[in-house]
């Protein structure tokens, strides 16, 4: 009973944070957004939606781009729902366009700090992004060695370290007579003639 009732605050709590901006938030910006409002050398109606900071804008008539917390009040949302934005290419997905307005109406809060300044134009990588394994500068891993095997290359050094750990190891070598039937059948699909063997 206590479990239910803390599982119950938990999701009521996790509801109330809203959707995660860099996880969730962001990514439909960009998909959506970005490549007209943010990357170009003049963004369309001046309008940057590459940080949040940015989107507290007011469009051409004076109203608001975002009002946090008013999904309603928010002239972004207006104009992503009745389908003029964005311009170029399919409208966006109903399950973004919710996920929008939840983030609106949770204050449309940024989960990690955003520069200041302006930005130059272009793609703006975030420092999350920068965390993704392809931004990680490339490390050279020491080989395993072991002490019956000192001849392993470095391939099969590290294959042999994962199969110790899972406490086995490699088949035994075969024989000279094995290896050519395996290696004939292998390549040519045929058992070795009586010369090769």
């Amino acid at each position: 009973m206590l479990l239910a009732a803390f599982l119950v605050a938990a999701t009521g709590l996790r509801a109330a944070e809203g959707p995660n901006y860099e996880t969730q938030i962001r990514p439909i910006f960009k998909e959506h957004c970005t490549h007209c409002h943010g990357e170009e050398e003049k963004p369309k109606g001046g309008l940057d939606l590459r940080l949040r900071r940015t989107m507290d804008a007011k469009t051409e008539d004076g109203s608001p781009v975002l009002t946090p917390g008013h999904p309603d009040q928010s002239a972004m949302l207006k104009l992503i729902r009745a389908g003029e934005m964005p311009k170029k290419g399919k409208k966006m997905p109903d399950n973004q366009v919710a996920l929008l307005e939840a983030w609106i109406k949770a204050g449309a809060k940024v989960n990690e700090p955003e520069p200041t300044g302006i930005l130059p134009p272009g793609v703006y990588v975030s420092p999350s992004d920068r965390k993704f394994w392809s931004f990680q500068p490339v490390t050279k891993p020491t080989v395993p060695r072991f002490a019956d095997t000192p001849d392993l290359g470095p391939v099969d050094s590290f294959v042999r370290a994962k199969l110790k750990a899972k406490q086995l190891d490699f088949a035994p070598e075969a024989d000279r007579a094995t290896l050519i039937r395996r290696a004939t059948i292998d390549l040519t699909g045929l058992p070795p003639t009586p010369a090769e063997s």
